[in-house]
């Protein structure tokens, strides 16, 4: 086991590599630039500001540039903010991204998890029903639709909840929303999946002889079914969770949490390189490691796979 995940930490090298390769060729080719704004700067000054942040020179030497700065941990400057560094950026926002992004990834499996086992176990009755329901409409919804409607419901009409900000437990409430909205789409994959696996373990053939030995139904479900049919639903959770922390902008943007996302969106816009290289490569990381976490949970579920 050892041996494998160290060979799978170093694939993660030669992954990253191509990622950050793709992603600066083509954010340099884009039509447009940092200073390509509203109000049109002087070319005297453009040349200056070319020439300060080396924007002058070919891609590749502009490259290697950016991974020597990132092998020290220097994630560059910020075009935008220039009073700030892209670390400075980054350093704020990401334990309020990746505190949202942990909220709804629990959230998510609280709720997807048990839903899809009761739509499961209740096939073609109303259980079933109602959990295929909300798994359509997390699905088919999207987020920035959500979230207007849960501000407009809970936050206009009831006052439940504030409209926005973000101050962590200090103020739980103002958590709330963002973190439903956020985990919406999640738990209805989760559920899909959870049921649909679900249902394929209970035509096994040691369901079947657990039956007739009169084994609990709770029994059955818990220790036969359930842990055989999450081997799938393990799969999407790696990808669930990166896409949680990292892909959260819209949600920010909406209920002004203060995270990294929202700076993602404006950077992109803005032709932010140093942000636009970082938050790709926060991103592409995740998703590495996290499906790495997940391939070796594989062995704790399922007793018959091992790694050599």
């Amino acid at each position: 086991m050892l041996g494998y995940i160290i060979r799978r930490v170093l694939w993660i090298i030669p992954v990253l590599f191509f990622v950050s390769v793709i992603t600066f060729t083509m954010m340099h080719l884009a039509p447009g630039g940092p200073w390509a704004r509203e109000k049109k700067l002087l070319p005297s000054t453009v040349k200056l500001l070319n020439l300060k942040y080396g924007l002058n020179d070919p891609i590749p030497v502009q490259y290697l540039k950016w991974v020597g700065k990132l092998v020290t941990g220097d994630l560059g400057p910020s075009y935008k903010y220039t009073e700030r560094t892209v670390n400075d950026i980054v350093g704020d926002g990401i334990g309020t991204t990746v505190h949202l992004g942990v909220m709804a990834f629990v959230l998510s499996i609280l709720v997807g998890i048990p839903l899809g086992v009761i739509g499961a176990l209740r096939h073609n009755k109303l259980p079933d029903y109602v959990a295929t329901f909300i798994s359509v409409i997390g699905i088919a919804t999207p987020s920035f639709v959500a979230s207007v409607l849960l501000l407009v419901f809970f936050s206009v009409a009831l006052r439940w909840f504030p409209t926005h900000g973000w101050d962590g437990w200090a103020k739980p409430g103002a958590m709330v929303l963002p973190v439903v909205a956020l985990s919406l789409f999640p738990i209805a994959q989760i559920s899909r999946f959870t049921r649909a696996s679900m249902l394929e373990v209970t035509r096994k053939d040691y369901v079947r002889t657990a039956q007739s030995k009169g084994l609990k139904e709770r029994s059955i479900v818990v220790i036969h079914m359930i842990r055989n049919a999450l081997i799938p639903v393990v799969t999407i959770l790696g990808p669930l969770l990166a896409f949680l922390i990292t892909g959260s902008f819209i949600i920010e943007t909406i209920f002004s949490v203060p995270g990294i996302g929202r700076y993602y969106v404006i950077s992109i816009g803005q032709r932010d390189y140093g942000v636009i290289m970082a938050m790709t490569m926060l991103y592409a990381a995740a998703i590495a490691v996290l499906n790495l976490v997940v391939d070796v949970l594989y062995a704790y579920i399922d007793p018959r796979i091992r790694y050599s």
